[in-house]
């Protein structure tokens, strides 16, 4: 899916929750559908320099483990 077309999806579904079910949070908001379209890169160079961060878990190990957790 189109990124723009999950933010616009985020928007409309945030607004119509608000008029059915004002007081409960919705099940996906713009904010989130703009954050989940969007690219980040994390870099963690000066927490390993600074302050000697070592990641608990590696990147094969991680995502060998989403996998396990997606896996229906």
């Amino acid at each position: 899916m189109p990124g723009w077309l999950g933010r616009v999806g985020g928007a409309v579904v945030e607004g119509a929750w608000g008029l059915v079910r004002p007081t409960v949070r919705p099940p996906i908001t713009a904010m989130a559908m703009a954050m989940l379209s969007a690219t980040v890169t994390v870099r963690d160079a000066a927490a390993r320099e600074v302050l000697g961060y070592r990641p608990v878990i590696g990147w094969d190990d991680g995502l060998a483990g989403l996998a396990a957790e997606r896996a229906w």
